[in-house]
């Protein structure tokens, strides 16, 4: 149907950018009949070639992208084929079609086409469709919807919001168009306890199906979902899928900030949409986003029309005679209309009230009120345990009170709820609270015993909250806490905990400061040591070093007196990274061998190889390699006993770098890419940045200036979307010595000056010391001799405070190598 070149004008129109290996595999022909038209096209200027490392391979390669003329040529091409008919094969029939009216993928469509005809079948099986697609006993109506949905499907747009009040049928609506796609589909659900992990996890989930396993290897982990993470990945992995998002109006927070980060990602994107579906939408764009960019397209729905309800009444056997006045008062709404019997009185409270609940058995009205205080479908086992027979339930399905997974409509539970007794809110909250428990679903269990058993609700938060708190459960274990006794010491350091996460360290010093005044009225010394070390947390990540110290010397005094060694190791720590950030090696050296000796003494195995990493650092600080080397494997040892993958990246990284200063590069190189590809598949996304940044220097100190600066190029933008300060210093630097070497001499200086800004700003001196003397190098290979000293002294300075002998030998060469510079030219005449 399509010459080969057409073929590949319109991938490259869709996917953006492909290498000659993609560009075969889609078209299944070989690489060399790819190759033979891509050197034409060139040639053409329909395309251009881009070189670049390519991730977790090790290696680089060409990728190539359409030109501004070869865009508008393939567009004209798209536009042209679009226009062309063929037969479609429906239900054994066959059908002529327009190609631009098949509701399909267009290049799936254009290259499925054999002998003028197209059958959908022959690639259905190639997608990937979620399981969470809400079923359909039926559907009516809708058609002019449904319409501007399949426009919005066709469109340049990305997001489509899809608002209505509770029960109008947005849902429904989005599942009819969701069940109906020939492509991946993905559905998720918001409750109104989600938290962003969780809606992160389940898309992981999805996306594992389609052979992407990066986000769901990220949000497995035991790391904080961050979103700038998380953004990445889906730059790189996301493609080819209908996202639906329904109950928006429960996302909440980061949820809002996710949606923001994945418009900016949809952008980019052409092979990409999302149906947002909800009572109100959360503001994660604004109208620019809608009116100017039409990125986001919004529609609102009502009741069903005439026509359409008259359809549903009349399936559900109502009287004809009732129809008209029972579709005026209900407006249409498709619930009301499922519930409606032929002498409903209208009002819909009184209406549910008097024809719904007054008609219902004891037994169905014990049901429900116990189905209406859980928030989202539970197992039928909670009616069986509860002498609630199947029948029972059954009956309330088919009068559409619930749910067929057993759940309460918002609209119901609301009426439902309200009239519950206070005893009968106490038992059904029990077996709830129950329930999650023997399920090990924490927060709903807390939820639930908040009401029936308070005691027993702050128990578990007691007990469970630091793993709800390191599994992303924030907010809404933070609304559990605020309801529970908030002067429990226990409770308090936990809302403490969640403030220091949050950044609100006020809040968080505040909550510690409660705790501890609750533990010395307790005289519980256990806890005032916990207190005093959480303090000096805070303190130390505000930089405050000396009040720090003192509260970590504090709580590891009482933590001796009592015996407590979890504590003792952990003081230790806190002690020994104050001393390496302040310049202290020895001290920090001094202390961290403390802390290893507790932590062996809990075999706390993750403690131990973690602060092993740490004295490596000091070691290397120092300029001792061959030590920061034998750390750097020791705690990469441990952390492979335990599978601590993340301290395996961190290893990975110290070794490539420590390699790198003792003039090792292959090696150096070497771990570098394992570290690259480890990150990548656990998508640890700051090991990743950290490995490309490293890889670039190294490629930079064997002259590669070529992969130095792709790799380099790719590592910027992701490290200052994560706002990592340290690793941004440390690109800038690399940066800095490339334009060096390519003798771009105001690049080189602005990127060293960038790199020392920022060093400055953390208070980093091995950053520094590094930045000042890579800018000296920079002035010297420039004939700069005046700038090359200051900076040279700049690095001395640095390098003194840290003890590392070898650079201060290396740098008081160069000063004198200066010295001798400026009398040979004062001696010439020359200034």
């Amino acid at each position: 149907m399509l010459t080969l070149r057409e073929k590949i004008m319109l991938a490259l129109l869709e996917k953006k950018e492909c290498s000659r290996k993609e560009l075969a595999g889609f078209w299944r022909v070989a690489p060399s009949q790819v190759s033979r038209i891509i050197k034409k096209m060139i040639k053409n200027r329909d395309i251009e070639k881009n070189r670049r490392y390519v991730i977790g391979s090790g290696r680089f390669n060409d990728f190539y992208s359409l030109t501004s003329e070869g865009i508008f040529n393939a567009k004209e091409l798209k536009e042209k084929i679009g226009k062309m008919k063929v037969m479609v094969r429906d239900k054994g029939k066959l059908r002529e079609k327009r190609i631009s009216e098949i509701n399909m993928n267009f290049l799936d469509v254009v290259g499925n086409v054999s002998n003028n005809v197209f059958d959908p079948e022959k690639i259905r099986k190639k997608f990937v469709v979620s399981e969470n697609i809400p079923k359909l006993r039926y559907f009516f109506g809708r058609e002019e919807e449904i319409n501007e949905i399949q426009d919005f499907l066709k469109s340049e747009s990305k997001v489509l919001v899809i608002k209505g009040v509770a029960g109008i049928g947005k849902t429904t609506l989005g599942a009819k168009i969701a069940s109906e796609q020939n492509g991946n589909v993905y559905w998720y659900r918001f409750n109104e306890w989600d938290t962003l992990r969780d809606a992160v996890r389940n898309l992981g989930f999805f996306l594992k199906k389609i052979g992407k396993n990066t986000l769901s290897s990220y949000v497995n982990s035991n790391k904080r979902t961050e979103i700038g993470e998380v953004s990445v990945i889906l730059e790189k992995d996301l493609s080819n899928v209908l996202m639906f998002f329904d109950d928006c109006h429960h996302a909440k927070g980061e949820d809002v900030l996710f949606f923001r980060s994945l418009l900016d990602i949809l952008e980019k994107k052409n092979n990409v949409k999302v149906v947002m579906l909800g009572r109100s939408i959360p503001l994660f764009y604004d109208r620019r986003d809608a009116v100017l960019k039409k990125n986001v397209k919004e529609m609102e729905i009502y009741g069903l029309d005439e026509k359409s309800g008259k359809k549903l009444l009349k399936h559900r056997k109502i009287d004809d005679k009732f129809i008209d006045d029972m579709l005026r008062n209900l407006k249409g709404h498709p619930l009301f209309l499922e519930l409606a019997s032929e002498n409903a009185k209208f009002e819909i409270d009184r209406y549910l009230s008097e024809e719904v609940f007054a008609k219902l058995g004891e037994n169905e009205k014990n049901a429900l009120g116990l189905a209406s205080v859980f928030r989202y479908p539970f197992h039928f086992d909670v009616f069986s345990e509860n002498e609630i027979d199947h029948s029972i339930v059954e009956s309330l399905v088919e009068k559409s009170l619930l749910k067929p997974d057993f759940f309460v409509h918002d609209l119901i539970r609301n009426f439902v709820y309200p009239r519950l007794t206070k005893e009968q809110k106490t038992r059904y909250h029990g077996i709830a609270g129950s329930y999650y428990e023997s399920n090990e679903e924490w927060v709903e269990s807390i939820y639930h015993f908040l009401i029936a058993n308070p005691d027993r609700a702050a128990e578990i938060a007691a007990e469970k909250g630091e793993m709800l708190i390191r599994n992303g459960h924030v907010d809404d274990f933070l609304g559990l806490l605020n309801k529970l006794d908030a002067h429990k010491n226990e409770l308090l350091l936990l809302k403490g905990d969640i403030f220091d996460i949050k950044g609100e360290w006020d809040k968080a010093l505040e909550c510690y400061n409660q705790a501890l005044k609750v533990a010395e009225g307790e005289k519980s010394e256990k806890l005032i040591a916990k207190c005093y070390l959480k303090i000096g947390n805070i303190q130390e990540k505000r930089s405050e070093w000396d009040v720090a110290l003192e509260n970590f010397n504090r709580g590891l005094d009482i933590s001796k007196k009592v015996g407590t060694l979890n504590s003792l190791a952990d003081g230790y720590h806190g002690i020994g990274y104050i001393y390496r950030r302040t310049g202290e090696l020895d001290k920090a050296l001094e202390i961290y061998n403390k802390a290893i000796e507790y932590y062996k003494k809990t075999d706390d195995a993750w403690g131990t190889g973690k602060t092993y990493i740490d004295i490596g650092n000091i070691h290397q600080d120092k300029g001792e390699y061959d030590k920061a080397i034998e750390f750097y494997n020791r705690g990469l040892s441990l952390s492979e006993r335990v599978s601590n993958n993340y301290e395996i990246v961190r290893a990975y990284n110290n070794l490539g770098g420590c390699y790198g200063r003792n003039g090792m590069t292959d090696k150096a190189i070497e771990y570098c890419k394992k570290q690259i590809k480890l990150a990548e598949e656990i998508g640890d996304i700051r090991g990743l940045a950290y490995g490309l940044s490293n890889l670039s220097s190294k490629y930079e100190e064997k002259g590669d200036i070529d992969k130095a600066m792709i790799c380099i190029r790719k590592a910027l933008p992701i490290v200052k979307k994560l706002g990592d300060k340290y690793v941004i210093a440390d690109t800038y630097i690399n940066l800095g010595c490339i334009f060096r070497d390519k003798k771009e001499w105001k690049k080189s200086i602005e990127n060293f000056k960038e790199s020392i800004k920022v060093g400055k700003e953390i208070k980093s001196l091995d950053r520094l010391s590094d930045a000042y003397l890579d800018f000296a190098k920079t002035y010297k290979s420039k004939g700069d001799s005046i700038n090359a000293k200051k900076q040279f002294e700049n690095a001395l300075k640095c390098y003194e405070k840290l003890g590392n002998k070898r650079k201060i030998k290396e740098i008081k060469k160069e000063l004198s190598r200066c010295q001798k510079k400026r009398k040979a030219l004062k001696n010439s005449g020359k200034n």
